[in-house]
């Protein structure tokens, strides 16, 4: 019987609402698609930001409160705090208007646990020079608790102005896009990357701290510069930051769905870095939370590794002098064939990333991971 399932997963989705409901985040004053979507609204989605470096769009992310922004590790590493921007209350990257806002950085922490070849851990927070204020187009979205739930199957969305598909730059004049995807549980989505590429089973490629979304036949799915960015997924009235845009093998091919950081696995190391993270109330009417009922998640009889990692905590700062080891392609430059962060181009064949998942499945088998 599923229905006992269901009856405690709506209980525990209306604690977290009714959290959420008391903070003031995840609210959107407007009503209203990236690889298969479409152009969103004018402040639809409130709470995406565009992370500038250098004067050029390079990853999206989303606004937490006031000060904070949530992005991808691999967004920010080797690259210095000055030379970062971030955009907010944009539709159009083309053009600033009385609702936009240009913020600088004052510091990025990166998780510890970041691994760059696997991509576990992969989040940042970024405080800004100066906090926001809140407007009908600015608003933060809600952070989902440790272990708070989404079930499998519940259709979510991902936002952002990336590549439109593989190797094709958002056209001008580069309006928002947004796609609704159903979320696939970390298992699930292991399970069909070691099926779609004959991994061994042993190895693992989604960690239990990740989640997918996305069709098994492809043709919607997040892409190159898209990385960092929220999948924003709404309970009753209120919107939650279920995951941020991570890496995937190309962009929305069959059995390839996009991996995401599952924000609820670190929920009290964002709580810890964001001082003000529940200092997010609006100027809005009080809001009514109700509870729907949610579909029932697939059981899943695959088990993910837990990673183990000793790593320092990685906080860059104004006098950080690395630059990134792996940069955005270049206007004019070859794309990437494989497209293991969606901010950034890997130049690897696929039998090449074959390789790695038999190399870490050795490791595993002999302890090391």
């Amino acid at each position: 019987m599923k229905v006992p399932g269901l009856w405690l997963a709506s209980l525990l989705l209306t604690g977290f609402m009714a959290a959420a409901a008391a903070s003031g985040c995840g609210q959107k004053i407007f009503n209203t698609r990236i690889v298969g979507g479409s152009g969103a609204a004018q402040g639809a989605w409130p709470w995406q930001v565009s992370i500038v470096y250098e004067d050029s769009h390079i990853c999206g992310g989303a606004l937490v409160s006031r000060s904070w922004v949530v992005s991808a590790a691999h967004c920010c590493r080797y690259r210095e705090v000055d030379k970062f921007q971030i955009l907010l209350g944009y539709q159009n990257l083309t053009n600033a208007d009385a609702h936009t806002v240009l913020v600088y950085v004052k510091s990025i922490t990166i998780h510890p646990s970041y691994d760059l070849i696997t991509n576990y851990g992969d989040l940042a927070v970024m405080e800004l020079k100066s906090p926001v204020s809140f407007t009908n187009h600015i608003q933060p979205i809600c952070i989902p608790h440790n272990n708070d739930a989404f079930p499998e199957g519940k259709m979510c969305w991902v936002t952002g102005w990336g590549n439109i598909k593989s190797g094709a730059h958002l056209p001008q004049p580069l309006i928002l896009q947004e796609v609704e995807l159903p979320l696939i549980n970390s298992s699930t989505c292991d399970h069909i990357y070691h099926e779609t590429f004959n991994l061994h089973p042993l190895s693992t490629i989604v960690y239990e701290e990740m989640l997918c979304a996305g069709y098994l036949e492809g043709e919607k799915d997040a892409c190159q510069g898209d990385s960092g960015g929220p999948l924003s997924c709404k309970v009753g009235n209120v919107w939650f930051l279920t995951g941020v845009v991570s890496w995937g093998q190309d962009c929305a091919k069959p059995g390839q769905p996009g991996v995401y950081t599952k924000v609820s696995s670190f929920h009290a190391w964002i709580q810890e870095k964001v001082y003000d993270l529940n200092d997010t109330s609006t100027d809005t009417s009080t809001i009514t939370i109700t509870s729907t009922s949610t579909s029932t998640a697939t059981t899943s009889t695959s088990t993910a590794t837990t990673r183990k990692t000793t790593s320092a905590q990685t906080t860059l700062n104004q006098t950080s002098t690395k630059q990134d080891a792996l940069n955005p392609t270049p206007s004019g430059s070859s794309h990437c064939k494989v497209s293991l962060s969606r901010g950034q181009c890997v130049h690897l064949s696929a039998s090449l990333f074959l390789v790695v998942g038999g190399f870490l499945s050795f490791l595993q088998i002999q302890n090391i991971l």
